[in-house]
């Protein structure tokens, strides 16, 4: 549990004491190679962890009856097999080191210096950095949409449309960012009022259970995908998870607000997909399987939260301290219940590769 307490601690204090900017960079990239160190060098962390070993050893059995794996990521397995001295260890490795250094580097091109540190405290918090440990194949995903994100930005919707079919190729869920982007070009920050009705939508789902109506829609649903429909990431529930739904819906009413100020700190785009992330969220919460295409897009509270407490800075000294508090305390809060109490994703207790070496 300390291994994941260390970088939290480190981004409360180096926020609050404020470096210069040349120091402030060198901690900043210590911590993500700190992360990067953790996320590398595990050992049977995350649930999926032992399914990506067998995996790498279907392939190089040359194995095909182990289940589908999109090419992407079986080629990937199958690059580091033909690799000398290279092992099953070192996926994660790879992984690790696209995945971190990734949003990383989105940090420091997207969010002011000053805010660093909140936006790597959000990584960790709000679960994207424990969800990266588990499911590998849909963060490398998740990564090249967030690198592509300055070509939708940009208007090169050409280049943002490969950048979607490259992700498909390590998780087929990345297809939902083709609608996304249809809906960013059509609406083009004229989407308030489309989305307000549909939000107002998704929280009567926080009372009717969305599971109900699943079984309507199985005939659209891929064969490989059939089976969770009557698996317990289906099947089962997680109610508690409604209490997680909490601060992303109360930063969502407060960007409606706000909106022309965050449009002026150029996070439309994440602003939208702030929107999109907690109405799929309303929906789905506490169903595992359901809440995946979601992964796509809760990054940007790395992004948007740093420009909100910007914003409470307009605001009176106690506003401000209220919302610092109220943030950093429900993602430690969050933290402290998902991960630390329900080992969510399978992260606890953390080991590393030293295990195998004894």
């Amino acid at each position: 549990m300390i291994v994941y307490v260390i970088p939290m601690v480190f981004c409360l204090i180096f926020h609050l004491i404020k470096l210069e900017d040349k120091k402030n960079k060198i901690v900043y990239d210590i911590l993500i190679v700190f992360l990067f160190l953790i996320s590398a060098f595990r050992y049977n962390v995350g649930q999926d962890y032992k399914h990506w070993i067998e995996i790498y050893n279907w392939l190089k059995d040359g194995v095909t009856s182990g289940g589908y794996v999109e090419i992407g990521y079986r080629y990937l397995n199958i690059i580091i097999q033909k690799i000398p001295f290279l092992n099953e260890y070192f996926l994660f490795i790879i992984t690790s080191a696209f995945i971190i250094f990734g949003f990383g580097y989105a940090i420091r091109k997207n969010v002011e210096p000053q805010y660093w540190f909140v936006s790597i405290f959000i990584f960790i918090g709000s679960g994207i950095f424990f969800a990266s440990l588990n499911l590998v194949r849909q963060y490398i995903a998740v990564v090249i949409i967030l690198m592509g994100l300055p070509l939708l930005k940009g208007k090169r919707y050409i280049l943002f449309c490969m950048t979607i079919a490259l992700a498909t190729l390590f998780h087929t869920s990345s297809i939902i960012m083709l609608p996304f982007m249809i809906f960013y070009i059509i609406f083009n920050n004229k989407y308030t009022k489309s989305l307000t009705v549909i939000y107002s939508i998704s929280l009567i789902f926080l009372i009717i259970d969305i599971r109900q109506m699943i079984g309507i829609f199985n005939f659209i649903i891929p064969k490989r995908w059939i089976w969770y429909l009557e698996s317990e990431f289906l099947t089962a529930k997680n109610y508690s998870a409604i209490v997680k739904q909490l601060v992303p819906n109360l930063l969502l009413i407060f960007t409606l607000i706000k909106r022309k100020e965050i449009i002026e700190n150029k996070c439309d785009l994440y602003m939208l997909m702030l929107y999109i992330d907690v109405i799929i969220t309303n929906c789905f919460y506490g169903v595992l399987v359901l809440l995946r295409f979601s992964y796509f897009f809760d990054m940007a509270l790395i992004f948007i939260i740093p420009t909100i407490l910007k914003l409470l800075k307009d605001y009176n000294k106690k506003i401000n301290i209220i919302g610092n508090i109220a943030i950093w305390g429900y993602y430690t809060l969050l933290t402290v219940v998902t991960i630390f109490i329900m080992n969510g994703h399978g992260v606890m207790p953390y080991q590393t590769l030293l295990s195998v070496l004894k």
